[in-house]
């Protein structure tokens, strides 16, 4: 009787499994100083909750949870509000083994997006292609107000060399005739006019000098 009696005791003890709790540590990162709700759900289809927290992230943004239970799998829900304003919610509904540590990011749309961007890089990448842009229309700039300025066609320079001997021209025969009228005019009909009041000076001294000496 005594050995039946033990033998129903063992079959009992590994036949029938043995249940025990165990914890489980959530980490949450998500927005610095915020108000963060987490549900701890059975993994059926009814709602049905093992424990529920309502803490603060901290500075970093971070939050951990300990939760008990017999359960060999969980869901999650998490809220995360500001002022009793829900920002977002999640749900975490994947079946994850207990006691297995596990971490949640829970981010509202426009941070993931702006994450993004500032990974990408994209930013700095147009800050940098624009500077160098600005840069070198810049530096062309320089260039051709500078050429502009100092580079002459060989036509411009022979027409400054002419106008600057023809009023060098002027200048000089106005000097000698004293007559300033001839200054803008044009340098070889000043010359004539030169040689021709020259040689009309000559016959008018030529005639005179005879008219004298023939009354003698």
């Amino acid at each position: 009787m005594r050995k039946n009696i033990f033998f129903i005791f063992l079959f009992a003890l590994f036949a029938i499994p043995m249940v025990f709790a165990a914890d489980t540590t959530l980490t949450i990162q998500t927005l610095p100083d915020h108000d963060v709700d987490v549900s701890i759900l059975k993994p059926i289809e009814i709602y049905s909750l093992i424990e529920s927290f309502h803490k603060k992230s901290d500075s970093n943004g971070t939050l951990s949870i300990t939760f008990t239970t017999t359960e060999t799998e969980y869901y999650a829900r998490i809220w995360l509000k500001k002022d009793n304003v829900i920002i977002t919610y999640e749900k975490f509904e994947e079946g994850y083994a207990v006691g297995e540590s596990k971490t949640f990011d829970v981010y509202p749309e426009w941070y993931i997006k702006q994450k993004e961007i500032e990974n990408s890089g994209n930013f700095a990448d147009d800050s940098e292609t624009t500077t160098e842009t600005t840069e070198t229309s810049t530096e062309t700039e320089v260039v051709t107000e500078e050429n502009s300025t100092t580079t002459e066609t060989p036509e411009v320079e022979t027409k400054k060399i002419e106008e600057t001997n023809s009023d060098n021209n002027s200048s000089f025969l106005s000097q000698i005739t004293g007559f300033t009228s001839f200054k803008g005019g044009n340098s070889t009909n000043i010359i004539y006019y030169i040689v021709g009041g020259l040689a009309l000076l000559g016959v008018l001294g030529t005639t005179g000098f005879l008219i004298i000496r023939r009354r003698h």
